[in-house]
């Protein structure tokens, strides 16, 4: 059988535009690409809830923490849970230490 590449409908190069916007909503409608912004997120929508429905006194973390804003986020909302953050990137956990500096009940980690 032989199938003629010119008429396919979806993997011809004039539908090519078409998937892609399709592939830019799909990412747009999880926040990626848009708005790196954590109280944009929806996170914040899932911390409150499971802050209403978890134990406080939790271990959480805090994978790739950059300048600490989940991690405060996360002690907001959970005040006795330890905290276990890292962070890669060892000019960004500078400022992260600063950052969260007085803050109880948190494991730092580089790497």
């Amino acid at each position: 059988m032989y199938i003629d590449e010119n008429n396919l409908q979806f993997g011809t190069v004039s539908s090519f535009e078409l998937w892609n916007k399709m592939y830019r909503y799909s990412l747009a409608g999880i926040n990626m690409g848009v708005d790196h912004r954590l109280e944009n997120s929806g996170e914040l929508v899932l911390l409150d809830y499971l802050a209403n429905s978890m134990d406080n006194n939790s271990n959480l973390f805090d994978v790739g923490a950059n300048e600490g804003n989940y991690t405060l986020a996360l002690r907001k909302r959970f005040p006795n849970a330890v905290i276990h953050y890292f962070e890669p990137s060892a000019g960004t956990y500078k400022k992260l230490q600063e950052f969260t500096k007085g803050l109880e009940r948190i494991t730092k980690k580089l790497n």
